[in-house]
């Protein structure tokens, strides 16, 4: 394991830390989640550790602290299967749930299903199951969300089901991981969803992309919106003649949803492919705003994040021919702001390639992305962490410490008491989710002590952020619902 401190400045962001480790062999980290010591829990995959060996992985479980540092790491699988994860939120109950992937024969190719793993903070199994057809058809599940029956929403794609090739498969189940209903969507090509999340009518919308004929092109970025059963209510699919893909689908502050992806402007090897945002409509799909970046030229956004002044920051797989004209990839950070203009880019990484997977911000403009290396360390690919700050957002002034302000009871089942004693006459106070997306804010005038409750009984249980402002001090804490 290696931690480097960089400080390195390019273009409004400051690289601060880098941290590397893993094997000989490849370990990968696709996802993360927030622990309440301030740490996180990763999931991903790993050739190195368990029974894994070259071809051959176990799914991967890492504790690390706010930087990247490893703190501890299990695995799950045997010897002769793969096992892959790709998505972990927590539960209602203070555990945490694993979406990805199981091969359970990689030399027969038998049983390929969508596997769903529930774990404790230690990462001791709770239960595990299984779906899918249990052949050598592929079924994944690439992410998973809570919704407010207290159960979860999963999205991938199955060669099990549907009458086509590859078909998005969207998949509900209660919190004890029994299936309500799943659903096929596509036709007759490649249709995966990238992202699914519940909508404020009780029903569910998903993206990724496609390429049957209903598209426009090659490939196009593909939306689905259906009820809580899961029925179809609209389908869009944007982009145009060439190759457009949907890598990331996130919720806006104003019910709307943002979709990133690559957008190619012509169809031969010369042509180059660019970043490109569309803002739509839950309703109906319909396109508030949508740009493309040239100067994005041949970057992957895989995962975008609010930032903490409004704008959208953005992870991509950078790529370009290194050494010996092999085609490489680099972390390239790039933030938007309200506008949709590009005003803070950098790009990092060594001779070979770097992949992002997932980004999390810790407020005060500091953001932590993980992913693996192929540049660094021990292996042919290592767990990778990078935390930057973005300096072109407004600094906090004076941070609030030791400043009277109690938050009782924390965790709560969404019942929250703010006790202060009061030093200043206005004040502006906030919640956001782990999104980023506000989910309560209020400007008040104060006594000398300040009493508030505040009420998120009817949000999804899992982690919030409280943020206090005045002119001139934040005070800023993590809140949980249970």
């Amino acid at each position: 394991m290696l931690n480097i401190t960089l400080f390195a400045q390019k273009n409004g962001f400051q690289i601060d830390d880098e941290v590397y480790f893993g094997g000989d062999l490849l370990d990968v980290v696709t996802d993360m989640t927030p622990t309440d010591d301030g740490g996180f829990l990763c999931i991903g995959y790993t050739e190195s550790y368990g029974t894994g060996f070259y071809g051959h992985s176990d799914l991967w479980l890492v504790k690390i602290d706010s930087v990247g540092n490893k703190l501890w790491d299990k695995t799950y699988g045997q010897a002769d299967s793969l096992d892959r994860a790709y998505s972990i939120k927590p539960t209602d109950d203070n555990n945490f749930i694993i979406v990805g992937e199981r091969l359970e024969d990689i030399i027969y190719r038998n049983g390929w299903e969508a596997i769903i793993m529930k774990i404790d903070p230690e990462g001791n199994e709770i239960w595990e199951k299984k779906y899918g057809g249990g052949t050598d058809e592929a079924d994944m599940f690439r992410h998973i969300e809570t919704t407010n029956d207290g159960g979860f929403i999963m999205c991938g794609a199955s060669r099990s089901y549907g009458a086509q090739f590859i078909d998005a498969w969207m998949f509900k189940i209660d919190e004890n991981g029994n299936e309500e209903w799943n659903k096929i969507f596509g036709e007759e090509g490649y249709e995966v969803f990238k992202q699914v999340y519940q909508t404020s009518d009780g029903g569910f919308i998903a993206a990724g992309f496609t390429n049957s004929d209903f598209g426009a092109g090659d490939y196009d970025y593909y939306v689905v919106k259906t009820d809580a059963e899961g029925n179809e209510e609209w389908t869009k699919t944007y982009g145009n003649e060439f190759s457009n893909r949907a890598y990331y689908l996130m919720p806006t502050e104003n019910g709307n949803y943002l979709l990133t992806g690559s957008y190619r402007t012509g169809n031969s090897n010369n042509d180059v492919y660019d970043m490109h945002n569309i803002e739509f409509t839950e309703e109906d799909g319909t396109i508030i705003w949508e740009q493309t970046y040239p100067d994005t030229t041949n970057m992957e956004p895989y995962y975008a994040i609010k930032s903490t002044d409004g704008g959208y920051i953005f992870a991509c797989g950078s790529g370009f021919a290194k050494k010996n004209k092999v085609y490489q990839t680099d972390l390239s950070f790039i933030k938007i702001d309200q506008n949709h203009n590009i005003v803070a880019k950098i790009t990092t990484g060594g001779g070979a390639s770097e992949t992002p997977n997932t980004v999390y911000s810790f407020g005060n403009n500091k953001y932590i992305v993980g992913g693996y290396t192929m540049s660094y360390g021990a292996g042919s690919g290592d767990a990778w962490f990078v935390t930057l700050t973005d300096l072109t957002a407004p600094s906090i002034v004076n941070e609030i410490k030791n400043c009277n302000i109690k938050i009782y009871p924390n965790p709560s089942n969404g019942i929250f008491t703010i006790n202060m004693k009061t030093f200043e006459k206005q004040y502006k106070m906030s919640i956001t989710d782990i999104t980023g997306r506000i989910i309560y804010s209020s400007l008040f005038k104060t006594e000398k002590i300040l009493k508030k409750q505040i009420d998120l009984s009817n949000q999804k249980k899992g982690l919030y952020f409280l943020k206090i402002n005045t002119e001139n001090q934040t005070f800023t804490e993590k809140i949980i619902v249970r």
